[in-house]
C-alpha cells in the first residue's frame, strides 16, 4: 500500500504545472505554445476604448516590441491599473501564442501578472 501511495504522489507531482524561472521577453518568441513566466519592462500601453482591449508592449515599442501582453475588453476590469504601467517592470505568466507573426501572452486572471 505504501509503494502505491508513493507512486500516486509522484504521478500527481509530474502532472502539476510548475512555473519556471522567468525568461526575457525576447526569449518568449521561441516558445510559442509553451507556458512561460516573463520578466520585462512595459515600453508602451495601448488601450482601445471601443473594444476595451489593452495591449502592453514589453521591451520595445510597436512594432519592435519583444512581446505583447493582451488583455481583452471582457477582462479589463481585472487589470484596472494596466494603463499606468508604462516604464514599470512586470512579471507575467501564460501560454505564448502568435498574433500576426508576433509573440503575445493573453492575460485573463490577475494571478498571471505582477508589477515588480
Amino acid at each position: 500500500m505504501g509503494l502505491r501511495f508513493a507512486s500516486i504522489v509522484v504521478l500527481a507531482m509530474l502532472s502539476t504545472p510548475t512555473w519556471a524561472a522567468p525568461i526575457s521577453a525576447a526569449d518568449a518568441a521561441g516558445m510559442v505554445g509553451q507556458t512561460v513566466t516573463v520578466n520585462a519592462t512595459v515600453s508602451e500601453v495601448k488601450h482601445f476604448a471601443k473594444s476595451g482591449i489593452t495591449l502592453l508592449d514589453l521591451d520595445g515599442r510597436y512594432p519592435q516590441q519583444a512581446l505583447t501582453l493582451f488583455i481583452s475588453g471582457a477582462d479589463a476590469d481585472k487589470f484596472a491599473d494596466a494603463q499606468n504601467l508604462e516604464g514599470a517592470t512586470v512579471e507575467a505568466s501564460g501560454i505564448v501564442s502568435e498574433y500576426q507573426g508576433r509573440p503575445e501572452i493573453a492575460l485573463s486572471d490577475p494571478t498571471q501578472f505582477l508589477r515588480k
